[in-house]
């Protein structure tokens, strides 16, 4: 370290000499400090060692006088060291030149990438002060692998997981950073140019990157969340403390963005910044793959990969580390659950809220991937249907489980417990998810039947959900059978079959209209009625066979039952203005 050239620009005893660390947002020095001779001082401290270098009969003196600062108040990083010059000191000026020693200094457990040390000095009263970024060699740490923090966040469609086969899905990335990243700065002249920064992003074998989109700042918890327990296991991360990310929340510039195969790019655009700790949170729409793929498979691992000069106008340094999903595991790619159904015992509604309809439904399917023992079995009902606090899942009776030539339907593996839940964004109202858990693994190629007890809603209920946005379907049933981490394996893709035709799930029964009726005659063209229901009696006995209820829509304007092409095909439309409903009926 050297002053000016003349007196009148020295350095002096008593002057405050200050020395920033990159990045601000990764260093957490000691706050305690003190000279190299100092016993005082306690174990761990900053040590500083100040000495002559050129310059006959002077000295540098001891340091009675200095401390690690933290930038920002109650900030958890100490990047900076402050130290008054010693007391004993000659004035530094002309051809002087005097080393200062600085020891004991904490490296970044996150790591750094190559950087100057910039300095200042000013008086001690803190007037007339002098800045410079120190010349000569860089400085670094080893950048640790665990240091940049990945998570996939949920996804846009409420939480579920992509499916096999689905041709795109959205998900959401979030990214920190251990170190600064920097874009291309083409205004220093070369060799002095800084070539810009980039990272990727890898998925796992069998997704596609298909392109960046907007991500939603408002809405959700994206960005809330950097550092979970349950995350931090998964990833390894055991170790690390929660640190705050000062400069927040944001999302890269779609700009910078390119894709090719599993990979994604981002490249910084010119003269950009991303701060160290920074939260970055990026929506990626992938096509998932034919295939599932489970949590276990040990090939479901993302990683990023990250180049960087840092301050450096040449050498670009890369690292990488490997993220998984928030909370426990990747994320699975669903395989698509096969030969299911739930089959309802009363598909009446309930008459009322005092008087309910509660009904036995039998649940099969097969599980098409192999789930751990300790696993279980979702049971997802529309919002308005209730499997009570505590949902009751037992056995079919023993006619379900005889053998034969057919493929035989096997019981759970012990059904240890029922448990029950409601929709993640429903924080009241009825218990619409039963998950049941199994003590035995489930064989992918066994059918397996069970049976659950479940609440029909009433009508007023009924009506509710026709203006709720499910993210399946409001009417629809749905299966999801989960590994003993919790994470889902397979699951039904737009609802569980349950319809006598296979059409769709199963739908409720308006009991004001007769589930059967016999009718003698060929049907009248111009039926004569005075009221609705005698309209809809009159247009059933021009009809011969029987009729009964095919499914339950929502009624549309005036009663009607007309003949017509309808009739011809083998079926009726029906519609009565005193429920909510129309009513297909076949005859």
């Amino acid at each position: 370290m050297m002053g000016g050239e003349y007196s009148t620009a020295k350095i002096s005893r008593g002057n405050y000499l200050s020395m920033w660390l990159e990045p601000l947002t990764a260093w957490q020095l000691p706050e305690t400090c003190g000279d190299r001779t100092d016993t005082r001082v306690e174990t761990g401290s900053i040590r500083i060692h100040c000495f002559v270098i050129v310059g006959n009969f002077r000295r540098c003196g001891e340091v009675v006088s200095c401390a690690g600062i933290k930038v920002v108040p109650f900030a958890a990083q100490v990047p900076m060291i402050r130290i008054q010059m010693p007391p004993n000191m000659n004035d530094l000026f002309g051809s002087l030149i005097y080393e200062l020693d600085v020891y004991s200094l904490r490296l970044p457990s996150s790591g750094a990438l190559p950087h100057r040390l910039m300095v200042q000095v000013m008086k001690e009263d803190g007037t007339k002060p002098h800045f410079r970024v120190a010349t000569g060699r860089f400085y670094n740490a080893p950048t640790r692998n665990f240091a940049t923090i990945g998570r996939v966040l949920s996804a846009p469609q409420m939480g579920l997981e992509p499916f096999e086969g689905v041709q795109s899905h959205v998900l959401y990335v979030m990214l920190q950073m251990a170190v600064p990243l920097r874009g291309q700065d083409r205004t220093r002249p070369a060799p002095n140019a800084r070539p810009g920064s980039y990272f990727v992003i890898r998925a796992p074998p069998g997704f596609r990157m298909l392109q960046a989109v907007e991500v939603n700042h408002t809405g959700g918890d994206l960005g809330m969340v950097t550092l979970t327990p349950d995350g931090d296991a998964a990833s390894r991360l055991n170790n690390t403390m929660p640190q705050p990310a000062p400069t927040g929340f944001g999302t890269p510039d779609l700009g910078g963005w390119s894709m090719l195969g599993e990979e994604a790019t981002y490249a910084l655009l010119d003269r950009s910044l991303i701060p160290a700790m920074s939260s970055l949170v990026m929506g990626l729409r992938v096509y998932p793959g034919n295939t599932s793929m489970p949590i276990t498979n040990t090939l479901n691992l993302w990683s990023v990969q990250v180049y960087s000069p840092g301050d450096h106008n040449l050498t670009v340094v890369n690292f990488s580390a490997t993220f998984y999903r928030t909370g426990l595991g990747g994320v699975p790619v669903l395989g698509r659950l096969e030969n299911a159904l739930i089959q309802p015992l009363v598909p009446m509604v309930s008459p009322s809220a005092s008087a309910p309809t509660v009904q036995s439904l039998s649940v099969f399917f097969r599980a098409v991937e192999d789930v751990n023992a300790g696993g279980s079995i979702d049971v997802e009902a529309p919002r308005v249907f209730d499997f009570g606090a505590a949902c009751q899942a037992s056995d079919l009776s023993d006619g379900y489980y005889v053998t034969g030539p057919v493929p035989s339907v096997h019981r759970l593996p012990e059904i240890i417990r029922c448990e029950s839940h409601r929709s993640s964004d429903v924080q009241t109202g009825p218990y619409n998810v039963a998950r049941i858990f199994i003590e035995g693994p489930l064989k992918g190629v066994n059918i397996y039947g069970f049976s659950i007890i479940a609440r029909n809603p009433t009508l007023d209920e009924v009506s509710q959900i026709l203006s709720l946005n499910d993210p399946w379907s409001d009417v629809d049933w749905n299966i999801t059978t989960r590994g003993p981490e919790g994470s889902p394996v397979c699951a039904t893709y737009g609802g569980a079959p349950g319809a006598a035709d296979g059409s769709g799930s199963w739908r409720l029964v308006n009991k004001s209209i007769p589930p059967k009726v016999s009718v003698s005659q060929r049907p009248s063209h111009e039926p004569v009625v005075s009221d609705q229901w005698t309209k809809m009696r009159q247009v059933a006995k021009s009809l011969r066979g029987t009729f009964s209820l095919k499914r339950l829509l929502k009624c549309q304007g005036e009663a009607l039952a007309t003949p017509g092409p309808a009739i011809a095909a083998g079926h009726l439309r029906v519609m009565h203005s005193n429920c909510l409903y129309v009513s297909q009926v076949e005859v």
